[in-house]
């Protein structure tokens, strides 16, 4: 195959990827995804959007794995930064995944979808006030946003029990 033609295959199984995962078909994304890997090893949207693929089957070990090459071939750039942030806390390191997640909010400093994230982080780890703090800041951005309202809603019931469960205690 020429160079142009493969160029073109590329292209062709990167938007196939990206509409499989518009359209929640993830193994079939992931299927794909691996495809255009194997044409450029060295693509970095390639190895990212395998890395969402992975990332929404719950498969966060192998997502990290191809997020890192996504961060190593495209240094710095927000949205790996942000989904591999993501997949580092799920796969059960929450402090690389919250340094992530806050590099990646740096650069984007109003994006909900990673103040959301931070929410849950915290609020997972018991940081309370860091979780509200994130999950307010998503809702004034964006009231509207269902992922911004669950978020919040979440974090203000559980602060709520915890703060039953500590005057219990105490």
């Amino acid at each position: 195959m020429t160079k142009q033609t493969l160029e073109s295959k590329l292209n062709a199984l990167l938007k196939l990827g990206e509409r499989f995962l518009e359209e929640d078909s993830y193994k079939d994304a992931e299927f794909v995804l691996r495809k255009a890997i194997k044409i450029d090893p060295k693509n970095s949207e390639g190895h990212y959007l395998l890395g969402e693929a992975l990332c929404k089957q719950g498969e966060f070990e192998e997502s990290v794995n191809s997020l890192k090459t996504a961060d190593q071939l495209l240094p710095n750039h927000s949205r790996i930064e942000h989904l591999l942030g993501w997949a580092t806390f799920m796969n059960g390191d929450p402090n690389t995944g919250r340094v992530l997640l806050k590099k990646s909010l740096e650069k984007e400093p109003d994006n909900t979808s990673i103040l959301c994230d931070l929410a849950v982080l915290e609020n997972q780890q018991s940081n309370t006030d860091e979780a509200r703090k994130y999950a307010l800041k998503a809702m004034e951005l964006e009231p509207d946003n269902p992922m911004a309202q669950e978020v919040f809603q979440v974090v203000k019931f559980v602060s709520k029990i915890r703060s039953q469960l500590e005057k219990e205690t105490n």
